[in-house]
């Protein structure tokens, strides 16, 4: 099972008008400076975006997306299509989509992690080949702390459903699944990593395969860490099955699920979540 710790003391800095703007930051920062940021959007029937920024002094090192409770309603047709690290570090930038359409209204929450610059910082990024579901980018000779991905032209009809760093911690892959039936244009995939001269821990959990319409993990730092950054995928990647949340749930936990779309069959699938400490 994953790994438990203490609790940190929350400080809630501030309020956005949009919905609800939050940081929170641990008692004692670690990594130095790190702190969590979170906007949760009004409620409504439509493509969102959000960029949660970072305070001054800092940089982004990761971040997420969630479809926001309660969200049973319209779980299985709502998706990620979008979690990006802002290559000026500013902060956090996501989108969701309703894969199928609703008429229910439905919020998301994004946060990003920020931290004080560490040494090397970098957003990297790679895009695919037009209609290519997997793409890789690697950080060389520095560490991957940070993590991404991007359906560029996708139109509704295209999901992402894999944010993965490697185990090495020296690339990230992001993949977009074509839902099932959707003929799109010229959609590629992007991914984004967050490197540094730092070595950080790579933190993973599975929910197994099977057949639920509902899975969902979670993982957690170890005493004395707290996230980098945050992602999730699940398996196969069929575009039946939708990720709608890749999300650091707090600055030390990391969660994410996955949602078998609306009137969709898939094979037995699973979903797992990863967190990369520091």
């Amino acid at each position: 099972m994953p790994i438990t710790r203490a609790a940190r003391v929350l400080v809630i800095l501030a309020a956005c008008a949009v919905a609800g703007f939050g940081a929170a930051a641990p008692a004692a920062a670690d990594p130095p400076g790190h702190v969590r940021a979170a906007i949760t959007t009004l409620a409504d029937s439509s493509t969102k975006t959000v960029t949660v920024t970072c305070p001054l002094g800092t940089v982004v090192t990761g971040g997420g997306a969630h479809l926001t409770a309660p969200s049973a309603a319209v779980q299985g047709y709502i998706a990620i299509e979008r979690l990006e690290p802002r290559d000026d570090g500013k902060g956090f930038t996501a989108t969701m989509i309703e894969a199928q359409l609703t008429g229910i209204a439905w919020r998301m929450t994004v946060a990003t992690l920020c931290a004080t610059p560490p040494a090397g910082w970098d957003v990297v990024a790679v895009t695919g080949p037009i209609g290519g579901s997997v793409v890789t980018v690697d950080c060389g000779t520095k560490n991957v702390i940070g993590m991404g991905g991007r359906i560029n032209n996708g139109g509704g009809d295209v999901v992402l459903d894999k944010v993965a760093p490697s185990t090495s911690l020296k690339s990230v892959t992001a993949r977009g699944s074509v839902i099932p039936g959707r003929h799109p244009g010229e959609w590629s995939v992007t991914a984004f990593a967050v490197c540094a001269n730092v070595t950080g821990q790579l933190i993973q959990w599975p929910a197994p395969a099977g057949p639920a319409a509902t899975k969902s993990a979670n993982v957690t730092c170890e005493a004395g860490q707290a996230l980098y950054s945050a992602g999730g995928e699940v398996a196969p990647g069929s575009g039946s099955v939708y990720l709608d949340m890749a999300q650091a749930s707090d600055v030390n936990t990391a969660v994410a699920r996955g949602n078998k779309a609306f009137g969709a069959a898939p094979p037995p699938w699973g979903v797992m979540v990863y967190g990369i400490c520091g």
